[in-house]
């Protein structure tokens, strides 16, 4: 029977599990530490600057979704020790791309 803002189905959901939200957090920082490595390492194979550029404006925008959320979030310890591997590893080559830009611009 529905309520008075017609979603009855909504009082059946059972909240997630602060463990289940917790992981749920860690897993979306992985995926966008992952999306900013990826995106750097497309932006490294080529040999077009438009496309090297785009790839590492959305490495640069990934990082810092995935920074913004782990500020925010509370990560278990062994979460945070991936995430904080490929934090470094993303920054590491968004570095790598900068000294590629300036070396392609002199």
């Amino acid at each position: 029977m529905p309520n008075a803002s017609g979603l009855s189905y909504c009082s059946d959901v059972e909240k997630p599990s602060k463990s289940v939200y917790r992981q749920t957090a860690a897993d979306f920082i992985i995926v966008e530490l992952d999306l900013a490595i990826t995106f750097c390492q497309i932006a490294l194979s080529t040999d077009n600057p438009v496309s090297a550029n785009r790839n590492t404006e959305n490495a640069t925008f990934a990082l810092r979704a995935a920074l913004s959320a782990e500020k925010r979030l509370d990560i278990r310890l062994r979460d945070k020790r991936i995430i904080d591997q490929k934090r470094f590893r993303a920054e590491s080559l968004l570095v790598e791309l900068a000294r590629r830009a300036t070396w392609i611009a002199d």
